[in-house]
């Protein structure tokens, strides 16, 4: 882009009036925006705020090239007959009264304005704002600089600056220095050294990729302004290489055309090895438990209405959700980067000032357990909340809260307050293991999102989340030849054992119906079916039938068993003990799932201890971890997952073979994907807008 072939099409070919034109109209753009701004919030603070992040792109945009025309102004060429005159307009004399009158006053006035007026004014703003950005808790002037320090970390939110000098001092005042002269040269090579060991010592961006990048860019400078300083050198050697002795002429010579094919040479292979780091970075970054949007495939947008400091405020009684609070802040910082958590230990500055922290939080997490309802101070909270109709989320542990939920709703929490809290809004559920917490911490995003001020602008109702590496998306792939033993006297085992078929069909179900444990011994060589020991002839036949009977005709032999608990395992139920200890006498590994949901049947563990057969106990049953069976899908999708990692399931892509049928599978997947409703279309337009909106 040339900015004097753009002026000229606006009939503006003397440099005096493209002079004026450039210092002109972004004055009057920026007037007429922070105007139309004042008069759409009818206030000027606001109109001001509003219009800032324009303002900020607007100046960023023209500053280079309004820099440039202006610098030319002082390029003149001078002539055979001593007069000189302006390289970009050749109609302008440099010696003439004119000139001085009237083409530089008017390139002084736009240096001061724009290669040294914008950069003041923007590092002006960004020192007004720096506690706020270095902090990362938002105010509505940091809000509005976004555009200047969002993709620094918060110790270089001036970067910008630095950036902005560099490529004006490159651009404009070396033009200045001796043009034309080796010196130049040398002064350019100098400024971009320090700026490249700058970039390599700081890291400003917040995404090491972006940092190595900007370090090769630099590189890439250095070398281009290496290269003419070796052409330069050589110019000069064959100006006076008439008066040279041979022997200077010759240490004097540089052979230009392969110091190029040199350069261009290192500067490939530091791109090339730049590029693959970054690749590598990348390739770690998305296998990062980070949560994202699935209709975007990126971070969900975290833009906070204009009065709000924090996404989430954490509510909760010190005796029984203190810690729980603690690790929630500590784990969405890590898998929502940008996130702001309001927690008291961290935040709270004055206790008389719980209300105003609600006033600016977007959203609300009641962390409900045993005594929340009881504390002064988590009532004001609760109070402060329902009387601002702010969004709402509710957690509880089952585990460490202190009291089963029904429980704190009967017991503890105002008959008043019952429904507007608890009606009609998912109770999201704390975890402690990791899988499990992740769709516990997935949960709580996807609630916290919903009621962020963009989200609701948008109308959004549902956000499908997800998190690279989570055990549900994992493609595992169970051992070949890997039977589950299911017995009917266990009940509810066969509806899991089916759940877990429908997402491994590799997987066969062996029912206790065809296959009589009993019959089965250890040896050496693994489990096996007994032999059968006939003393006469009647008795084989007695035996024989006897097999037949039960449908054995030397089938296949199971490679673990399902024991599911759930509230009536063992109760009236001898056959399956006397299965189980089979199971455990000829080694047989036993998949052991803990039914959680009410609906289901479940219970609480420790029932287990008084209905399970003490011989059992004993010997050691409970040592193997049973895997916890949640009513929640998320829940449900890493129980299943979890038993097949525990049948000897390994991920997929180990194979050809695997890797071929993700192909396929991820094709129908795209297949499906274009064939999505248009709400879904409807959440991607709209997230992807989130990138670029910045008014709410």
């Amino acid at each position: 882009f040339h900015p004097d072939l753009a002026l000229e099409c606006v009939a503006l070919r003397g440099i005096a009036s493209q002079l004026r034109f450039a210092i002109i109209l972004p004055v009057v753009l920026g007037l007429l925006g922070l105007l139309g701004a004042m008069c759409y919030k009818r206030n000027l603070r606001t109109g001001w705020l509003l219009s800032l992040p324009w303002l900020l792109q607007l100046l960023f945009l023209v500053c280079p090239i309004i820099s440039s025309l202006a610098f030319r102004t002082f390029d003149c060429q001078e002539f055979e007959s001593g007069r000189r005159y302006l390289r970009v307009d050749y109609n302008v004399e440099c010696d003439s009264d004119e000139y001085k009158r009237t083409e530089l006053p008017l390139a002084w006035t736009a240096i001061v304005l724009y290669p040294i007026g914008v950069p003041v004014m923007f590092g002006g703003l960004l020192t007004s704002a720096r506690h706020a950005i270095k902090t990362e808790k938002p105010t509505a002037l940091s809000k509005a600089l976004t555009f200047l320090h969002r993709e620094y970390t918060p110790r270089n939110y001036w970067w910008e600056l630095f950036e902005m000098a560099k490529k004006l001092f490159l651009v404009g005042f070396a033009a200045l220095i001796q043009p034309g002269s080796l010196g130049q040269l040398v002064i350019a090579f100098l400024v971009v050294s320090v700026a490249m060991l700058f970039t390599g010592a700081y890291k400003p961006y917040r995404r090491l990729s972006d940092s190595q990048f900007a370090f090769t860019f630099n590189f890439a400078l250095l070398i281009y302004f290496f290269f003419c300083l070796v052409c330069k050198i050589s110019t000069l050697s064959e100006a006076i290489e008439h008066i040279l002795p041979k022997d200077l002429k010759e240490q004097l010579y540089i052979n230009t055309a392969n110091i190029g094919i040199l350069t261009c040479i290192v500067l490939l292979i530091a791109i090339v090895l730049v590029l693959l780091e970054a690749s590598r970075q990348l390739l770690e970054a998305s296998k990062l438990p980070t949560i994202k949007v699935k209709a975007t495939q990126d971070l969900p947008c975290l833009i906070l209405g204009r009065n709000d400091k924090w996404h989430i405020f954490l509510s909760h009684v010190w005796g029984t959700g203190q810690d729980q609070c603690a690790t929630i802040k500590r784990q969405l910082i890590l898998l929502v980067p940008g996130i702001s958590v309001f927690l008291d230990v961290d935040d709270l500055e004055a206790i008389d000032a719980l209300e105003d922290y609600i006033d600016s939080t977007a959203v609300i997490m009641f962390f409900v357990s045993k005594g929340y309802f009881s504390s002064k101070n988590c009532m004001r909270e609760v109070h402060a909340t329902m009387s601002r109709s702010k969004p709402l989320v509710l957690m509880h542990d089952a585990v460490r809260g202190g009291a089963p939920l029904e429980t704190i709703k009967a017991d503890e929490c105002p008959p008043e307050l019952l429904n507007p809290i608890f009606d009609n809004r998912m109770v999201v559920p704390w975890h402690r293991i990791k899988d499990f917490q992740l769709q516990s911490l997935k949960l709580l995003v996807q609630q916290m999102l919903l009621g962020c001020p963009f989200y609701v602008k948008h109308g959004m109702k549902e956000i499908l989340l997800y998190i690279p590496g989570e055990l549900p998306l994992r493609k595992l792939e169970l051992p070949a030849g890997t039977r589950l033993l299911v017995s009917t006297n266990n009940k509810g085992a066969s509806a899991f054992a089916s759940a877990i078929l429908a997402k491994y069909p590799s997987l066969e179900l062996l029912s206790s119906v065809s296959v009589d444990i009993c019959q089965l011994e250890r040896t050496n060589e693994g489990v096996k079916w007994k032999t059968l020991l006939a003393t006469s002839v009647e008795d084989a036949t007695q035996e024989a039938a006897h097999a037949k009977g039960h449908g054995m005709p030397r089938g296949p032999i199971p490679t673990a068993m399902l024991l599911y608990l759930n509230y009536d395992t063992f109760v009236d139920d001898e056959e399956l003990a006397v299965e189980v200890r089979q199971a455990r006498n000829i080694g047989l590994p036993l998949l052991i799932m803990h039914e959680n949901d009410p609906e289901a049947n479940g219970c609480d563990f420790s029932r287990f201890f008084t209905t399970t057969p003490q011989d059992l106990i004993i010997a050691g049953i409970f040592d193997t971890l049973a895997v916890a069976c949640y009513p929640e899908p998320c829940m449900r999708d890493v129980s299943i997952a979890m038993a097949a990692l525990h049948l000897g399931a390994k991920d997929a892509s180990s194979s050809a073979y695997s890797r071929l049928a993700n192909m396929r599978t991820s094709t129908r997947a795209s297949r499906s994907t274009t064939s999505r409703s248009t709400t879904t279309q409807a959440h991607r337009a709209a997230a992807d807008y989130s990138c670029r909106e910045s008014d709410i």
